[in-house]
């Protein structure tokens, strides 16, 4: 999941009173700066934070005591003094000695590891960066023409090189140490234009700076500019060109950048305020959708796409290091792709130069796949759903997934970490499957010609019918090798350690071929693959997983086991004594966020098995799990424990499920008749713990009002349907519920208020006092 850059917009800072008059002279004048007064301009920069705008007006003098008062700045002031002067002038030249010194001292100590903070920090409220930019926009512009009619790619003359690169550097760099928002500059559509002509450029720290700025602006905190790929005059030509595989990867890692409204750029652990604020903004949202259609709209882009994710993956070692580039990365590719030089390459052994290689295309091909899967999770996932059968992607994975996925390159020279592109790969890989497989009847092209005959021999033993588009599944599409993706997934799901972070991706990557309306074929097709005996393995093993790792186990189980009784005969069989059941219990009541869809599968499986009269009846006696979550007492406790761990201001896609299970909980209850039971029961919960009941009661009132708009946004509508898959319950039934419950009549039975005034009578205490307390223990 992606991080985000948090900092002011002090970059956009605007003139007031006589500045603005300034402002509007100087653009008589592009390279003219307006003279200010200087302690103004100083005062501005500390208390506002706004950057000096005449830097190039402090005496000489001053700037020149100011660097020797702080050595560590290298010369970078006096640079800068420098510099702003010369490109005053009208006879300024990107590529004179001057210019190219000037940067080169500027450029030292910000590019040192890590980088000086006073250099960037002086760069910062000089306006140096926007003097970068401006150097950038006037070299290779004529500012006065309309950018929209300059369709063509810009070129980099070899002679300044080496300055655009600096001055790439200088941008990116600053605006990271200093945690500062650039994406204002996204603004300048010249700049846009320039940046993404660079991705084309053969020279690869030239698009490597491209690219890392690019990503900078669009991504850093706060988001003043969404990007409108229409706007950037070039775009046409850089997607239709034939690019070297590692650019391809470059320009799908920054178009997936450019997409990404909400839930890419903002993490899991993001508060739901933000998300709804971010996607109530229907502008965002149309040009989110609009950015991917147009994507779609250009032939050769796709064919790109799909051609750099799906070909084949040399085998052997060839004679030659450039006939193994040639065969493992493709054609026009050389040695600066990878940092080698023909005399390093000529003391590397062959597996060693093969291990260059592939880190290098595995780095490519795991944005390729996340371009893929982005597209595939987006505004228009029905069109890529259709592509995925056109350009048969699953057969086209199946030639490349067991060299380039699961043999693991060799660590002596190119080290594998969990964020370089060992993991990458595989974690992408697993997330475009998800992708495929989400909601969808392609989820079966996972499977081969054998296994899709036995998931349909199961269908017909549980007198089930195949869902109705199967028969329409072109399954000469489908897996070709011995064993299917999805099954050949789980076999190397077994082999991953305890610990291994892989397993969170691979147990999301198997939950979403179960996803949509439950079908028990698919469940028993699933368990017979020893499923349930890895799972429990892993949670029950001495030493506790992660995370992460007890969060991906409990809810597959939940998708597993939900209304199966198979599931739940092997789970008796595998947690077959005290000992395994007490540490089970103690995994779940410790980690309640991670395991509460199990908790929820457990409530909701009871109540199936309950409501098929007597066919499940001994199941229902001889489970303990579905004895322990049986009495009222247990829920309370459930609904509390789970609801102590919420609030709205951290209520986030990551915990939200755990307000779910709690309404869902008192959906039960309130189908049963018992709503007022539990009430009550939570209103008077033992105060010996650190919320007491009423406090609890006002907490999930609170909450409920909140969950009741949340869910009424129009974008919630996949979010509303999964709900109603997973528990069988319409969402008007959910909503009424809620309303009942935060109704503010106090003579409702069913309302939260009611019960918060229980206190204040004695006698309605008392009685209340008469329901069973809870205990926190299993």
């Amino acid at each position: 999941m992606d991080s985000t850059h948090h900092g002011d917009s002090r970059l956009e800072s605007s003139a007031s009173g006589s500045n603005q008059r300034a402002a509007k002279k100087s653009r008589r004048s592009p390279r003219h700066i307006e003279p200010h007064n200087i302690v103004r301009g100083f005062t501005n920069s500390e208390v506002f934070g706004r950057p000096k705008r005449c830097f190039s007006k402090l005496p000489r003098k001053f700037v020149e005591d100011y660097q020797e008062r702080f050595k560590e700045v290298n010369g970078v002031p006096a640079a800068l003094h420098k510099l702003f002067q010369l490109f005053e002038e009208q006879s300024f030249d990107i590529k004179s000695p001057a210019v190219k010194e000037l940067f080169k001292i500027i450029i030292e100590p910000i590019m040192m590891e890590p980088p000086v903070t006073n250099a960037c920090l002086e760069v910062y409220y000089s306006g140096g960066l926007e003097l970068c930019v401006n150097i950038i926009v006037n070299t290779f512009y004529n500012i006065h023409e309309n950018i929209g009619e300059d369709v063509n790619i810009k070129e980099v003359p070899e002679d300044v090189m080496d300055v655009v690169k600096q001055i790439l550097q200088i941008i990116q760099v600053v605006s990271r140490t200093l945690d500062i928002g650039i994406s204002h500059l996204c603004k300048n559509v010249r700049l846009l234009h320039f940046l993404f002509s660079l991705l084309t450029l053969r020279e690869k720290r030239m698009f490597a700076d491209a690219t890392l700025l690019l990503e900078e602006m669009l991504l850093s905190e706060p988001r003043v500019v969404y990007l409108d790929m229409k706007k950037i005059p070039c775009l046409p030509a850089v997607l239709n060109r034939d690019l070297m595989h590692i650019q391809q990867a470059h320009l799908y890692h920054i178009l997936v950048s450019a997409i990404a409204v909400g839930d890419s750029i903002m993490g899991m652990d993001a508060s739901l305020e933000k998300f709804d604020e971010i996607l109530m903004d229907d502008a965002k949202i149309q040009l989110n959708k609009a950015n991917q259609e147009y994507l779609l709209s250009f032939p050769k882009f796709l064919d790109h796409l799909f051609a750099s994710t799906t070909k084949s993956v040399a085998s052997t070692i060839p004679g030659s290091f450039a006939e193994l580039l040639l065969r493992v990365v493709g054609d026009s590719f050389d040695l600066s792709m990878l940092d080698i030089d023909a005399e390093m390459a000529e003391e590397y052994s062959d597996s060693a130069i093969y291990q260059a290689a592939m880190y290098c295309e595995k780095s490519a091909r795991a944005d390729g796949y996340l371009m893929l899967s982005t597209l595939l999770s987006g505004k228009c996932r029905k069109k890529m759903q259709e592509h995925v059968m056109s350009y048969d992607l699953i057969r086209g994975l199946e030639k490349s997934v067991e060299k380039l996925i699961w043999v693991t390159t060799g660590e002596d020279h190119f080290p594998s970490h969990e964020e370089g592109p060992e993991q990458a790969v595989k974690i992408h890989y697993f997330r475009l499957l998800y992708a495929v497989a989400d909601h969808h009847i392609h989820r079966y092209l996972l499977l081969n010609r054998e296994e899709l005959s036995e998931i349909e021999s199961i269908a017909v033993s549980l007198g089930m019918r195949m869902p109705d588009d199967f028969d329409k599944l072109d399954k000469t599409k489908c897996c070709e090798r011995d064993k299917g993706l999805l099954v050949e997934l789980i076999e190397k799901m077994k082999r991953e350690s305890r610990d291994s972070y892989l397993r969170f991706w691979m147990t999301r990557t198997l939950e979403s071929f179960l996803r949509g309306a439950r079908c028990k074929f698919d469940q028993v097709f699933l368990l017979k693959r020893g499923l349930l005996e890895d799972l429990f393995g892993i949670l029950l093993s001495p030493e506790t997983p992660s995370s992460e790792v007890i969060q991906g186990h409990f809810d597959l189980l939940a998708s597993l086991m939900k209304d199966n009784d198979v599931a739940f005969e092997g789970f008796s069989r595998i947690v077959d004594c005290a000992d395994k059941f007490s540490r089970l219990c103690h995994i779940v009541e410790n980690n309640l966020v991670d395991s509460n869809m199990f908790v929820r599968c457990m409530v909701l499986s009871l109540r199936h098995f309950r409501s098929c009269g007597d066919k499940f009846q001994d199941l229902i006696r001889s489970s303990r799990v579905l004895r322990l979550y049986s009495p009222l007492r247990k829920r309370i406790e459930v609904i509390f424990n789970l609801v102590q761990l919420l609030d709205i201001k951290t209520l986030s896609q990551e915990n939200v499920s755990c307000l779910n299970t709690s309404i869902i909980i008192l959906l039960i209850a309130d189908l049963d008749g018992e709503l007022p039971v539990y009430l009550k029961a939570i209103s008077t919960y033992r105060e010996d713990y650190f919320t007491t009941g009423k406090e609890l009661l006002t907490k999930l009132s609170k909450l409920l009002e909140f969950w009741l708009k949340h869910y009424s946004y129009s974008f919630k509508e996949h979010d509303i349907k999964s709900l109603e898959e997973v528990t069988g319950f319409k969402f008007e039934r959910w909503k009424v519920l809620v309303r009942d419950l935060i109704d503010q009549d106090a003579s409702s039975p069913s309302a939260i208020v009611r019960y918060l005034s229980l206190h204040d009578n004695p006698e309605r205490t008392r009685m209340a006092n008469l329901i069973p307390t809870c205990s926190r223990t299993c």
